[in-house]
């Protein structure tokens, strides 16, 4: 398992990781940015607890360092999630621990994750900016229906709402990822957004393999989305498909794309 605390621009690659009692990989705080987390395996943890994932990050407070240029700066650098293959069950008695598989919680800030393999599970933001997740391949996350999970976006901290005004308008997106669920809820939204600072979903791949009537579900939006028409005359998800023809060969030839086999 891997922690860092007031720490950036480390490097986790290539490490398998299983059997642990919380998340396989946490980033403590925001600290300096600019660490990349990539071509790692990860299952079988979270076997304790719950309120996470197999990687979590937080962030509650304001931190003032140099960046990589020199210069002082309270924003930190973009951290990079990528061509991890990460599996949210525990292989025991009992269901997947988690309800998300990457899990930006607690205001945590200045990721990218990409070309990821999910599976059981999702992406999670909450609090915080400039998240932004694409080429993802998210599989079967229905034992907690969240394939990608928005939580109110304020900050936590002091300085929470000066620093949040520098990005109120669409500092968070989620583009161009390929969504598997046979039962259609691709999106979950917590209190707290307006269409100001709503993320910015657009060109995604949704597909409902075995289920021809293509349902895409939307949780706690403000009124009821049954298909991907209705989400995208809402304003979202411009250039999103939606499909149910999908084989066991395809997912394979993506997953192994994603994760250079």
């Amino acid at each position: 398992m891997y922690f860092q605390a007031i720490a950036h621009h480390n490097t986790i690659r290539d490490n398998v990781m299983y059997r642990g009692p919380r998340a396989g990989v946490n980033f403590n705080d925001g600290f300096g940015g600019g660490s990349v987390m990539a071509g790692n395996l990860v299952f079988n943890v979270v076997r304790e607890t719950r309120d996470h994932g197999p990687f979590n990050s937080w962030d509650r407070q304001i931190f003032y360092t140099k960046d990589s240029s020199g210069e002082y700066t309270a924003e930190p650098e973009i951290n990079h999630i990528a061509n991890n293959f990460m599996i949210n069950h525990n292989y025991g008695p009992g269901h997947p621990n988690s309800d998300k598989l990457v899990d930006h919680d607690d205001g945590s800030s200045a990721y990218i994750d990409t070309d990821n393999v999910l599976i059981y599970g999702g992406i999670k933001i909450r609090d915080g900016n400039r998240r932004h997740s694409s080429g993802n391949l998210i599989m079967f996350a229905e034992p907690h229906n969240k394939s990608f999970d928005i939580l109110p976006p304020c900050f936590l901290g002091p300085m929470g709402a000066k620093v949040h005004a520098l990005y109120t308008e669409k500092s968070d997106s989620f583009s161009n990822n390929t969504v598997i669920l046979q039962g259609g809820l691709f999106i979950t939204i917590r209190d707290g957004w307006t269409a100001m600072n709503f993320p910015n979903l657009e060109s995604n791949h949704y597909y409902t393999p075995g289920n021809d009537t293509t349902p895409f579900h939307v949780m706690g939006y403000n009124k009821t989305i049954t298909k991907l028409e209705e989400w995208q005359n809402e304003g979202f998800d411009k250039g999103s498909t939606i499909s149910s023809d999908i084989s066991h060969e395809d997912i394979l030839k993506m997953a192994r794309a994603r994760l250079g086999l």
